[in-house]
This record gives structure tokens, sequence and C-alpha cells, in this order.
């Protein structure tokens, strides 16, 4: 009888417990946020990367994943943000390439084009008006300064404007 009572013991010890909504203990809550829909799902995985596949959903290398696609799973629910790449047309003066990023902000979106910005430079993304052209539906737009060199107190200094006029430029300048 000693045996029996072991043997139940160990195999209610060796069981997952579950909680009142019927995850076991290793298993985590993911609220997933992509393309403007939220889906929660239940996963066992030990990555961020692990429940995403798990769940089947899939990862362009382009796309950007909050918190990261490596990030440790250790806590009980998650809320994972997922960016996805698109074409995007880059129009820098004359020149004009498509990069695939997921960037959503100006400064992220240049580096990911290789583009240094500086802070006088002005930005603008907007939609495409000629799709087949543009071969992107968005275009980020950068219109540049001015580059000058100004010589202050003996000083030779380089600097960038957008102003029209000498006298706009010192008064942006102080």
């Amino acid at each position: 009888a000693a045996f029996v009572v072991l043997s139940v013991g160990s195999i209610i010890t060796s069981r997952a417990y579950a909680d009142s909504q019927g995850r076991t203990i290793d298993s985590r809550v993911v609220t997933l946020y992509d393309r403007g829909v939220e889906q929660s799902f239940v996963t066992t995985a030990s990555t961020v990367k692990g429940a995403l596949d798990e769940a089947g959903i899939e990862i362009d290398r382009h796309d950007r994943v909050e918190p990261s696609l490596d990030e440790a799973l250790v806590a009980n629910e998650y809320a994972v943000n997922v960016y996805r790449a698109r074409p995007l047309l880059i129009v820098d003066g004359a020149m004009r390439h498509v990069v695939v990023t997921a960037a959503q902000v100006p400064e992220q979106i240049a580096k990911d084009a290789g583009l240094v910005l500086y802070p006088e430079d002005i930005t603008k993304l907007e939609q495409s008006n000629d799709l087949l052209a543009d071969r992107a539906a968005e275009r980020f737009i950068v219109t540049r300064a001015l580059v000058f060199n100004l010589k202050l107190y003996g000083e030779t200094l380089t600097a960038r404007t957008q102003a029209k006029t000498v006298g706009e430029m010192l008064k942006q300048k102080n």
C-alpha cells in the first residue's frame, strides 16, 4: 500500500500545475500588436521568437519587434509590438532610391537608408501619388539645408540653414 501511495504522490507532483485560466506554470500570455490588430495567445516558449514561431507568426528580417526576438520570457504576461517593414522611396535632392524599413521616425528611416541628417535638414513622410514610378506607397523627402562657411571673429565655421536671406540666417543662428 505504501508503494501505491508513493506512485500516486509522484504522479501528482510531476504534473504541471494549472491556474484558473488553464495555463501551466511555465506558460505565458503574449498580447501581440501587429498592423493595428491585437491578439493574445498562450505560449511555453522561452523567447519572444519562440513564442511567435509557436503561434505561426512570420517575421521578416526587416521587421522590427519590441521586445527583441531574443528577449527571454520570464514574466507571466508580455506585450509584443511588430512593426512591419515596407518599401519607402527616399528622395534626397536628385538622389532617389527605395529602401525597405520598419522605421517610423525620420532619424531611424535616414539611418536605415544610409543618410546623414543634420538638425537644419527638413524631412517629410508622404503617400506616393505614383506607385509605379516610385515603387513604394510612401515617400521620405529630405530637403537639405544650405551649407555655407561663416567667418566669425577670425574663425571659419561651416554652418547650415533653411533661411532664404542672410538676415534670416543670422536671426536663426542667434
